[in-house]
């Protein structure tokens, strides 16, 4: 409550301002809303600092708590907040908060997805952007031009273009970030430069799958830079000789212990198939895992389960 205050100007330093303030908002029949973001800076080494965690835990419960017991409620706060650093701070009642505030989660879904990448390409080509109202299955029809009806030819038993592109760049929390959308059809587009073979699309299908593995090995390097809990993890993983990182691996794999497990399927970073556990395609690459059994990827085949 003090810091809200004074990074308003007000009393700095002073302990107890923020009460105060509180009490003349009330007075005077103003009303301050308080928004924080950034958290993810502030408290770097939160994984393992109790004060850290203590303070998360102090915005998110005590002060929408003692602000919601005022009658007039004419201070309030917004809070951005990862989900993963709920977690960490929040730990007996974790699933209760993040129902609580469910309504306001901000998650990409595949829709936005399509019309991110409609506006991409229409800027590209110099068209307007008119399609903004259309749904998914609409705009996956008006993308045909640029990626194709599948990855391969119309008649081909190959997966669906756009339904491949979506689910190899989300995890399995179906989240997908739009820097990796807009990450994966810059190195697409690059690859299919030298492609003169499909003269039906923009982006060819050996280029769009071998943009994956570009885009996953940056994302993992983004992730390690701004998610401590998943950078432990990971480094755990990475520690494992590249040969022995295969595909399913076991709970025991890189001496996981349960905690590690929680936050990578927190995180939306494996699937538990039966004890058997995988990785998305958008973490898979970076991680230097490969499957254990010789084939051909199958991008949907962890989804349909």
């Amino acid at each position: 409550l003090d810091c809200i205050v004074w990074a308003n100007g007000i009393r700095p330093q002073v302990t107890g301002a923020g009460r105060q303030f509180a009490e003349r908002l009330d007075q005077n029949g103003q009303r301050l809303i308080a928004l924080f973001d950034g958290l993810e800076d502030l408290f770097q080494d939160i994984t393992t600092s109790s004060s850290q965690q203590m303070a998360l835990r102090a915005l998110l419960q005590d002060v929408p708590l003692w602000l919601a017991q005022r009658p007039a409620r004419n201070l309030a706060i917004l809070v951005y907040v990862r989900r993963d650093l709920v977690s960490l701070a929040v730990r007996q009642n974790y699933a209760q908060l993040l129902d609580r505030y469910g309504p306001y989660r901000l998650q990409w879904d595949r829709v936005e997805a399509l019309r991110l990448t409609n506006w991409l390409w229409s800027n590209a080509i110099g068209a307007p952007a008119d399609r903004s109202d259309l749904e998914e299955e609409a705009l996956k029809e008006h993308l045909f031009p640029l990626w194709g009806r599948k990855l391969g030819t119309d008649e081909s038993r190959e997966a669906r273009s756009a339904d491949w592109v979506l689910n190899a760049l989300s995890d399995y929390n179906d989240q997908i970030q739009a820097r990796d959308l807009v990450r994966f059809v810059s190195v697409a587009a690059k690859k299919s430069t030298s492609d003169s073979k499909w003269e039906d699309r923009y982006l060819t299908p050996p280029a769009i799958r071998d943009a994956l593995p570009d885009c996953s090995r940056e994302k993992i390097i983004e992730i390690k830079r701004e998610n401590e809990a998943l950078r432990r993890v990971f480094e755990k993983i990475e520690h494992v000789p590249q040969s022995q990182r295969l595909l399913p691996f076991e709970a025991s794999f890189a001496t996981l212990d349960a905690e590690d497990l929680r936050i990578l399927e927190e995180n939306g970073a494996i699937f538990n198939d039966g004890g058997s556990y995988y990785l998305p395609e958008i973490y898979l690459h970076g991680l230097g895992f490969s499957y254990s059994k010789p084939g051909r990827r199958r991008v949907l085949s962890n989804r349909r389960k």
